[in-house]
């Protein structure tokens, strides 16, 4: 699931985003805000921030993993409309962020496993670095892979321990983070008819890959 999305306009007034996100339903109540990070202004709505009056003539739009949900749900155009804008019109636009998340419910992935092979160096990288990181009150593992300011970011951790959830036997979520170049070529990959899923796993396979290291590695 898409889980953020940010991108930058120079052509869009808040009310023209808005009408190209499909984001005018009469039920949608957008709250006026403070912006941040050199915007003086946005607009609000569960998640999805449209920022402007900033020292350039653009205007930012950032989802959060709530906002993704709810434009999901109010949006009257989804998401295939808006990736094919942003790849048609990268003068225009420019991605700034698309985070994309794999739930597992099923345990597909160990992450005490996962962990315990990151220790043992036993996979091949892209990446400058991994960590391994323990919060022992909580039991609670996470993997990052990467820099979070760097182009690509990937993380794993145990979504039920964050969310608190007893309920849910497994629940393990796989992050990929991209910005810029990184962000618009995966959008790119993905309108060429990829499931978003086999566009994923394509990047999660392009940079980490564990292996079985042999008697010559030892």
């Amino acid at each position: 699931l898409i889980d953020w999305m940010s991108f930058t306009s120079k052509i869009d007034s808040t009310s023209s985003l808005i009408e190209t996100l499909g984001l005018t339903s009469p039920e949608i109540v957008w709250q006026e805000m403070y912006g941040f990070h050199g915007y003086k202004n946005r607009l609000y709505f569960c998640g999805i921030s449209i920022h402007y009056n900033g020292f350039n003539d653009d205007i930012w739009l950032e989802m959060s993993g709530e906002g993704c949900r709810a434009f999901e749900t109010f949006s009257e155009t989804g998401w295939e409309p808006i990736f094919e804008m942003l790849i048609e019109n990268e003068k225009e636009y420019h991605v700034t962020r698309i985070d994309i998340a794999y739930d597992d419910f099923e345990k597909k992935i160990d992450i005490q496993n996962l962990a315990s092979e990151t220790f043992k160096n036993n996979f091949i990288t892209k990446f400058k670095d991994a960590e391994v990181i323990c919060r022992v009150r909580a039991e609670a593992l996470t993997i990052n892979y990467g820099s979070k300011s760097s182009e690509v970011f990937f993380r794993c951790y145990d979504k039920a321990k964050e969310r608190k959830r007893e309920d849910i036997a497994h629940w393990v979520r796989f992050e990929v983070q991209l910005r810029d170049s990184r962000a618009i070529e995966f959008l790119k990959k993905y309108s060429e008819g990829e499931s978003i899923g086999k566009t994923f796993f394509g990047v999660v396979n392009n940079y980490v890959r564990y292996i079985v290291p042999n008697a010559n590695d030892i």
